[in-house]
Order: structure tokens, then sequence, then C-alpha cells
């Protein structure tokens, strides 16, 4: 939705204007990574608004202490946008971001995220839970429906944790990027497989486990995606490790152990927690819409 979008880029950190490439960071050997800046303004915006206090109580309902359950019903309003460079890609034409959707959804109120452009459109949708040092393990829990894979190029989904030096151990300012994507037909012409992120340059990782999802105008399909670090671990490159524990997918554990390294934080940027939701378009696509409907959405850390 239009206000959103515009919410998104007047209270981001500064340096988001620009590409938010990590040099030697690529995604597929055609996208470059990206990820959410939290600046100081930023951090505190997104925390107001996140906790209702500017007047947008399904975001307060939404939030737990650690996360937040039923994030499908969260004011867009409250949610940032990671578009165009900043996303990985070219900007949409439209961006669409609706709740409360009837049909289809599972508790009668999914949300619906669209993107229209050309091809290599991008956009993320993120939440920010503040920072939550002490806590090491993140889950996504949720369920999705997409109603065609025409002009799809990759679904999506992000966990992160941005930690100063000698929060919980670690060493130097540490990103840690959980990044998780369904990728239809990867850089090697492959299909529908499971690639997680490496935050140290190495960019995404295909892990080769098939992503079968259900594409239907009405079924939904259950991910579960859970990632942990240790407190005090510096055996990745002297920062902590990143731990992708499982990939779930309607009930069937696809990816399970798979390591990666996290990275440097970039000079500025603040501590920070949160998700992302992100929708990819094919280079093919000229002038398409593609679409995700999201519900009963839970993001924990423990």
């Amino acid at each position: 939705m239009f206000a959103a979008k515009v919410f998104a880029r007047l209270y981001r950190s500064p340096n988001s204007f620009g590409p938010c490439t990590k040099a030697g960071e690529t995604a597929g050997g055609s996208y470059p990574r990206r990820a959410p800046q939290p600046g100081f303004v930023a951090t505190l915006l997104a925390t107001v608004f996140c906790l209702g206090l500017l007047g947008f109580p399904e975001a307060a309902h939404a939030q737990t202490p650690a996360g937040f359950s039923n994030f499908d019903d969260i004011n867009p309003k409250s949610w940032l946008l990671c578009s165009g460079s900043c996303a990985g890609g070219n900007s949409p034409t439209k961006i669409v971001q609706n709740i409360g959707i009837m049909k289809p959804s599972l508790d009668g109120k999914s949300m619906q995220l669209s993107i229209s452009g050309n091809g290599g459109t991008n956009n993320g949708w993120y939440l920010y839970s503040g920072a939550q040092d002490s806590l090491t393990t993140f889950k996504l829990d949720m369920y999705f429906n997409v109603p065609s894979k025409a002009f799809v190029q990759a679904l999506e989904f992000d966990q992160f944790q941005y930690l100063h030096a000698g929060s919980d151990g670690v060493p130097t300012d540490t990103r840690l990027y959980f990044g998780t994507q369904c990728v239809i037909g990867n850089a090697n012409g492959v299909g529908n497989t499971w690639w997680v992120w490496d935050s140290s340059g190495i960019g995404w990782v295909d892990t080769t486990k098939a992503c079968n999802f259900k594409v239907s105008t009405t079924a939904f399909n259950h991910l579960v995606i859970s990632a942990h670090r240790v407190t005090g671990d510096t055996s990745c490159f002297g920062r902590p490790c990143m731990h992708y524990d499982s990939i779930s997918l309607n009930g069937t554990v696809v990816v399970s152990n798979k390591t990666t390294n996290s990275g440097a934080l970039p000079t500025g940027w603040a501590e920070q927690t949160g998700f992302m939701i992100q929708l990819d378009t094919t280079g093919a696509c000229s002038n398409c819409t593609i679409t995700e409907y999201d519900d009963k959405g839970n993001f924990t850390i423990n």
C-alpha cells in the first residue's frame, strides 16, 4: 500500500536510500544481497508503531515480549519496506499489502502481499521486535498461499539479529541474517529448491533440497523455520555461526542442520531483531503481478 511505502522511506536510516549491499554479497549470482538497516530513528519509530502507541491497536495486540503472534493481522502502517536496490532488484511499480482478507484464509483474516513490475522486481515487508541481545533461538511459524507460480522467482522468509560488540559474547559488531528462500528456477536452471544465506560474503547457498509447495487459490502451506546461534561462539571466522536447525513444509522436514557464517554489522547500524517476508519476480516478467497470502503467522525468539 502506498501509505506503508511512504512510511518506510521516511523513517528508515539515512543509508537505506542507497544500495543495501555489502561488498561481495550476491544472491544466486544475480541479485545483490540486502538487509533491513536500523538506525536509531528507524529503531525508535518502528518500536513505537509496533507497540501501537500511535493509534494502531492491532500491532499492540500482536506483539509479544520477544516476537509477534498473528503478525498477519498487524496494521500495514506498522510494517517497513525493503524495496528495489534494498531488496536486491528493481523497484515495483505497485506494492499491495492488505489485512483482513476473508478468502483465502484459515482464520477468516489473512494478509495479502503483492507486487507489480517488470523483470527482477523485489519487495520485502519487515517488522522489528527490538534489541533482544540475550535471546538465541528464532522460529518463524506461518501459513502461506500462492494462487499462481507464474513469474515468481523466489519466496523469501528471513529472520535476523544485529548485535554490537560485547552483547551476549560477540567480540565485534555482528549481523546474523538467517535468510531462507524457496527458489523457483535457480542460477543453474534447476527449480524449486531451498537456499539459505551466509552473511560473511558468500551469499546464498543452495541446499539442493526440494521446495514443493502447493499452488492453489484456497489451500495454504504450513512453513516452520527454526534457527539458532550459540552464546559466546566465535567458531565461524571469529563470529558466531548461524545454525539453520530445520525448514519444515507441510509437516515434512526438508532441510536440517545447515550451518553458515554470520558477518560484520555495517557501521552505524543499531542492535535489532526481526523478520522479513519477500517476493521476487522472474526476469521474464513484463508488467506482471505476483501475490502471496499469509495467515496464522508467528515469529518467536527465545
